[in-house]
């Protein structure tokens, strides 16, 4: 196949991919009988319980998000009772994100949520060698790096 045809067949199948995300983000998802919420909110409980006490900055790189994305949604889970914001010692300006039991009981679930998917993905990926898998994760660190490249292109004529 030719190199012109098959990265168009990838690009194909990667906005295909993003397309398939995106519509799961604006679904909410029953987590408990009385709490729907947001797959974008549940991400951000997770990413909080993954690395707790990070900063409202920290969160939004490990996301790939903008700062204000997320400070947009912290009232939200705040009033849920899932987050709580603390106050860093040495610098005021700072506030930490830490999951109450509540927020670790939806994180809980979620993950539950995700063994379905990601033992799929896992079985998949497993029919390539670790080498293969190795490249695909280049590949992808390397779109991810393309796209905030591109995105600060576009945003930087907005900036004046």
């Amino acid at each position: 196949m030719e190199t012109n045809e098959l990265f168009k067949q990838f690009v194909e199948e990667f906005l295909k991919i993003n397309n398939k995300l995106t519509q799961i983000q604006k679904k909410p998802v029953l987590i408990t009988p009385d709490l729907q919420i947001s797959t974008s909110l549940l991400h951000l409980i997770d990413a909080i319980g993954t690395y707790p006490r990070s900063t409202i900055t920290e969160i939004a790189a490990k996301l790939g998000v903008t700062k204000g994305s997320i400070s947009q949604q912290i009232p939200k889970l705040i009033q849920l009772g899932l987050v709580r914001i603390y106050q860093v010692e040495e610098n005021k300006k700072n506030k930490q994100l830490v999951l109450t039991k509540k927020g670790e009981s939806v994180n809980e679930s979620h993950a539950t949520l995700h063994d379905g998917l990601y033992s799929t993905i896992k079985q998949q990926l497993s029919h390539f060698t670790p080498e293969q898998q190795l490249v695909l994760l280049e590949i992808l660190n390397k779109i991810s790096f393309s796209i905030e490249e591109y995105q600060k292109k576009l945003t930087k004529g907005n900036e004046e």
